[in-house]
């Protein structure tokens, strides 16, 4: 089950840690990058769709990878 919800990852597959400690999450199927300020319990997201749309349009994603920060 696909979830959008900001405290949900779907397929996460890459992590970055920044050196604020704040957690950057590549979701694979979510097709978007969460954020997860450092003592927070759920993710902002950054990039891609905010209700985990894949695609090709400006603010979409289509089963995403890596991240750099």
């Amino acid at each position: 089950n696909r979830s959008a919800a900001p405290q949900h990852l779907n397929e996460p597959r890459a992590v970055v840690v920044d050196s604020a400690s704040n957690l950057y999450v590549v979701e694979f199927s979510g097709c978007r990058v969460q954020l997860w300020l450092a003592n927070s319990s759920s993710g902002i997201t950054v990039a891609g769709s905010p209700s985990s749309q894949c695609g090709s349009g400006l603010n979409q994603f289509n089963q995403s990878y890596d991240v750099h920060v």
